[in-house]
């Protein structure tokens, strides 16, 4: 039996343009666009170039790579992808599984972690997006807090001088494609000791009232910061708001978006101000206390904490799994579907009290959503902190491979890829991890396959295409405008 009959699963090409996204955003998105330049509020570029890019993405006919067999000459294309971090489905799923192994197999030292989620109140959660010196202080806020709490416990350990490690990843969104602004943080649970010769001491019996006190800290420290600076007064209550950068200041239809994303409300269209979900409220008073909402979880001001995911340090393949949902794609297109009147629907990750399973929104209302799911241009969605940073003295002692760095080296000299230059870890052995397909390996004879070169000139791909039988007129992309009234027809989604 050759080595390609072993593999569990054949690779076969994704077809986007096949799914209903694909279709809703190629048909939808000049109506979008027109109608909001027709307001006097255009879309920024960078959300243009995220939409148009996606249409793009797994397309034959928008370029594509020749992967070739050496020894039985079998050749097939392999399209090119996006790359983009805002809300392709793939892009965002090879990124999530890039990160995952890389930091387990190169990184993370074999210790014990845990994930603390930190939410913010709603008004927050503007203010953190539009303005990144806020947000940066409040993810410093976050991590010296906790930070604190090993620290401390190290202490009564008898260490006096301890440091941390934590990996930060900060979400855009919730489970209804609303706007959400939150963090996930990953913290070695325990701290390292003897820069010298570092040793990991073990800090795992973390208590409800630990977590309580953390939260306390953290929420106390946000509101005298922002009592501070003016924006809140003695009473915790709104007096001025965040001022937003510029990329925001000079984009009505992207604040306007932002906002009603994070009330749960439609910005454009026809059911404009309307609610899509039911909100909470601001920031509480300034005398409440914190509130247990579930072991290890509780809630202060608005502010919400959990701390319960916890990973021994033996179990890399559950670390693996946690780092994977703790970077996740922002959008999962299997619960994207069509009702019978042509609208959309989004079902919830976990149904609400109230029964709620799923929210509906009309096409154009999907593309005001995903709009508010894509990064601004030049802002993090990872940070390192502690001893994971990369400045940290103590980091090439700790980590596993620290000459390794995320990706693959492009060419290597005499069998050693020491500081050779590095591109993204190789798709097929992404493939081969997560889904048991051996793309390295011919699925006819089992020798080894490589890449012959790109074909990315139009000309050039329709002529290849052509010649191995495969349609080589592109799908149409865009469909004209239609819409000059704020109206929306969605009966040609099909």
């Amino acid at each position: 039996m050759n080595a390609a009959a072993c593999q569990t699963n054949t690779y076969k090409r994704r077809q986007p343009e096949q799914s209903l996204l694909y279709r809703t955003i190629a048909q939808h998105l000049d109506t979008f666009i027109h109608n909001r330049a027709a307001e006097g509020r255009e879309l920024p570029a960078y959300v243009l170039d995220e939409f148009r890019s996606y249409l793009r993405c797994g397309i034959l006919e928008h370029g594509f790579v020749r992967v070739f067999c050496a020894t039985c000459h079998h050749e097939f294309p392999v399209a090119l992808s996006c790359k983009k971090r805002g809300f392709c489905p793939s892009c965002c799923g090879k990124r999530m599984a890039e990160s995952a192994a890389h930091l387990v197999d190169n990184v993370l030292p074999k210790a014990p972690y845990r994930q603390w989620v930190i939410t913010l109140p709603f008004a927050l959660r503007y203010w953190a997006a539009t303005n990144k010196e806020l947000e940066a202080k409040i993810h410093k806020i976050i991590i010296s807090s906790i930070n604190h709490h090993y620290q401390g416990r190290a202490v009564a350990l008898g260490f006096s001088s301890s440091v941390c490690g934590s990996l930060s990843f900060i979400h855009r969104m919730g489970s209804a494609l609303n706007f959400h602004f939150h963090y996930h943080v990953l913290f070695l649970d325990g701290v390292y000791v003897n820069p010298e010769k570092p040793q990991l001491v073990p800090i795992t019996d973390l208590n409800d009232g630990q977590v309580e006190t953390v939260l306390t800290a953290i929420a106390q420290r946000i509101i005298r910061h922002l009592q501070k600076k003016h924006y809140l007064d003695e009473n915790g209550e709104v007096i001025n708001a965040v001022p937003p950068d510029d990329l925001f200041s000079n984009n009505d239809a992207l604040t306007a978006a932002l906002s009603a994303s994070v009330q749960g409300r439609i910005a454009f269209g026809p059911r404009t101000g309307e609610k899509v979900r039911s909100i909470g409220k601001g920031f509480g008073y300034q005398e409440e206390i914190p509130l247990a909402k579930g072991p290890l979880c509780c809630s202060m001001n608005g502010f919400s904490l959990h701390a319960a995911s916890f990973v021994r340090d033996h179990d890399r393949r559950q670390l693996e799994k946690l780092i994977k949902y703790i970077s996740r794609p922002p959008l999962a297109e299997h619960r994207l579907g069509k009702a019978a009147d042509g609208q959309l629907t989004y079902s919830l990750k976990t149904p609400r009290k109230n029964g709620v399973t799923a929210i509906l929104l009309s096409p154009e209302e999907l593309l005001e959503k995903l709009t508010t799911l894509i990064p601004p241009p030049k802002s993090h969605s990872v940070r390192w902190s502690g001893i994971f940073a990369s400045s940290h003295s103590m980091r090439p002692k700790i980590v596993l491979q620290p000459s390794i760095k995320k990706g693959i080296p492009e060419k290597t000299i005499d069998n050693n890829d020491k500081g050779a230059p590095r591109s993204n870890s190789m798709w097929a052995k992404l493939l081969s991890r997560c889904f048991g397909i051996d793309l390295t390996l011919c699925p006819k004879c089992g020798g080894n396959l490589q890449v012959l070169c790109a074909v990315v000139d139009p000309h050039q791909v329709a002529r290849y295409l052509k010649h191995i039988g495969i349609s080589y007129h592109a799908p149409p992309t865009l469909t004209p405008v239609r819409d000059l009234g704020l109206t929306y027809d969605t009966a040609d989604i099909s």
